[in-house]
Parts: C-alpha cells; structure tokens; sequence
C-alpha cells in the first residue's frame, strides 16, 4: 500500500486566499484546503490515515510546489497510485447535496409517470421559466399548494437550461 499522498492537481482559488487541491492517497481521492492562515482544511478520512496530517501535507505541498512530485496538471488525465488511468474531472458532483437530488428525481418520477418520461423536452424555454418563476413566487408568498416549491422550481431551471443548451447547439 503506498503511503503517499500525491497532489493531484488545484481545483479551485478564492479571492480570499484559499487553495483548494484534489489529492490522491490508497488508491483514493479526496479535496483538501490551504486557508491563508497556512492552515490545512481536510476530512476525517485523511485523518484516520495519516496521524499528523497536518504537517505530512505541509512536507508533500512543498514537494509539489516545487515540481518533485510526478504529477502532471497540464493533462486532461491522471495517474493514481496504483497505476489506473482516468480523465480528470472538471466539476465537483461530490459537493451536490445527495438529499436535494433525491428530492428531484422523486419529483421527475412523478412528472413522467403523469405526462410521461420525456415530455419536458417538448415545452417550450420561456413555459420551463414561467413555471419555475411561479414556483419560486409561491415559495416566497408562502402559498401551499402541495408540491415542495423549491425543488419543483429546480427541476424547471434544469428542464430551461437543456432545453436552452440544445437550442443553442442545433442552431
């Protein structure tokens, strides 16, 4: 097992002054933070493996700052500690609420079963607008109607972003 844990690359910098890295260890990937401080933000399962971790990513930062780490950032893929090949992601899907999606597909289920799976994508851009606008009004006017407003509302601003996407790409 490699004891290692290799910067993989920086996925993210704040005007504040916080670095965020996705870091690879035990065949594994986890996030973790530099606050401006100096101080590291990580989680649990870090801690477990590493006992200092602290001042271990304090030794393997200054490795990879100064190049003497084998990692290459330029690459659309990365190399994990055991060898496997993947392409590196550009989005964080791991900081989705997991319960808000759940929510979704609950109401997305329900839409299909009453109008079928696909029909969305048969309503025009500004009607996926109109209903989520409505959605959002009625959450602020605090109008109970039955449905979680919120998450309704969501699912139309998903349904307008596709169908605005696929009208820009067939165009």
């Amino acid at each position: 097992m490699n004891t290692d844990v290799d910067f993989i690359e920086q996925t993210s910098q704040w005007d504040e002054g916080y670095l965020a890295f996705k870091v690879g260890f035990d065949g594994r990937t986890a996030v973790v933070t530099l606050t401006p401080a100096g101080q590291w933000l990580y989680g649990s399962v870090l801690c477990k493996r590493f006992p200092d971790t602290a001042r271990y990513l304090d030794e393997r930062y200054r490795l990879f700052l100064d190049g003497d780490l084998d990692t290459d950032t330029q690459s659309d893929t990365w190399t994990n500690n055991k060898g496997g090949s993947q392409s590196k992601l550009t989005g964080r899907a791991d900081l989705l609420p997991a319960d808000v999606l759940l929510r979704i597909a609950d109401v997305l289920a329900s839409g299909a079963e009453r109008h079928g799976a696909e029909n969305w994508k048969l309503i025009d851009a500004d009607d996926h607008l109109n209903h989520a606008l409505t959605h959002i009004y009625s959450y602020q006017a605090g109008i109970e109607t039955g449905e979680d407003h919120i998450i309704h509302s969501l699912c139309r601003l998903l349904f307008l972003d596709h169908v605005n996407h696929m009208e820009k790409t067939d165009a």
